[in-house]
């Protein structure tokens, strides 16, 4: 099941909080208007700052909560985090099984890939819910949910990439534009995985709808995401004895959290061999650490996507 929050087929989200409108709530006396000039400072100015001023403890309001939703979830479905080697597990017996097979092998791994997906969002769906606590009957059930949506969304930005890829490679600094492009496209995409167990659209209406909410939630959304995935990337194995080649070589990670758990998963997996002690000591705080960003995203997801800047302002002036 779906949660419900959402009053239309797809997320419906609005910006017009920064319009020069007066900010009101139905039912309320609350209101914001320009200041007129007045003596000592009270001019727009002061009236422009107050406003930044709220929207910060809102904005503040709103990871507070979401950090404690996520305590609470993760502790309660603290065996989650141990599911993601098992998706691993999983994935190395197909691609032995499948790699004879060439192109088809490619492709039937690519769906495994995407059943294993689907079975963690299923799981994340579970988790985010108030008291939700999920099982192992959730782990095998969730490999068949969202498994031909991830594949529609997979297919269409397949096609996108092959027309852009054809496109730029051939001009000056094609390469520059390509590596420019799949940063924009990778925060445009960022919150897909969110749409998938939280929201109604499908296919392609995801793409669009990932992008329009990265675009009215910019600072909102990516100021914690990334300030996270940057901290989880501390955990890259390498980072004591050449942190510049990390964040040089991996920062991209940190856009995508797919890319961010297969680079932690391959040099934790490499370091393991070469550095057994070590390594098997990053691993549980790199499950736990990936576990704690999925559920926070999850609930930081839901609490701005059902609600604009507007209606947090008027909750935070309210003490909501």
């Amino acid at each position: 099941m779906r949660p419900s929050f959402l009053p239309s087929r797809s997320v419906k989200l609005s910006s017009s909080i920064m319009r020069g409108r007066s900010l009101t709530e139905p039912g309320s006396d609350a209101t914001v208007c320009p200041a007129r000039a007045g003596p000592l400072g009270s001019g727009p100015r002061s009236t422009s700052e107050t406003l930044r001023m709220n929207i910060v403890q809102a904005t503040l309001q709103i990871y507070s909560e979401a950090l404690g939703k996520t305590a609470r979830a993760t502790v309660r479905n603290w065996p989650v985090a141990l599911v993601t080697p098992v998706y691993f597990a999983i994935l190395a017996v197909a691609s032995m099984m499948l790699s004879p097979l060439g192109m088809l092998g490619g492709f039937l791994l690519r769906i495994v890939q995407a059943a294993c997906f689907s079975s963690y969002l299923y799981l994340l769906d579970e988790v985010a819910r108030e008291s939700g606590r999920a099982n192992l009957a959730d782990f095998k059930k969730g490999f068949g949910t969202y498994l031909w949506d991830i594949i529609g969304v997979l297919f269409v930005l397949w096609i996108g990439e092959l027309v852009v890829t054809s496109l730029l490679r051939a001009l000056p600094y094609g390469r520059l534009i390509l590596n420019l492009v799949g940063v924009v496209a990778a925060l445009a995409l960022n919150v897909i995985p969110e749409l998938l167990y939280q929201g109604r659209s499908r296919s392609a209406e995801l793409i669009v709808d990932s992008a329009r909410f990265a675009q009215e939630n910019l600072l909102e959304w990516f100021l914690p995401v990334l300030s996270l995935s940057a901290l989880l990337l501390l955990l890259h194995p390498a980072v004591l004895t050449d942190p510049i080649r990390v964040f040089t070589s991996d920062w991209t990670a940190i856009l995508n959290t797919v890319d961010l758990l297969m680079t932690l998963a391959s040099r934790l997996t490499y370091f393991v061999t070469s550095n057994p002690l070590f390594g098997l000591v990053l691993i549980p705080p790199a499950l736990f650490g990936f576990f704690f960003l999925m559920v926070f995203r999850g609930f930081l997801f839901r609490a701005l996507a059902g609600s604009t800047r507007r209606s947090r302002l008027f909750r935070q002036r309210m003490g909501y």
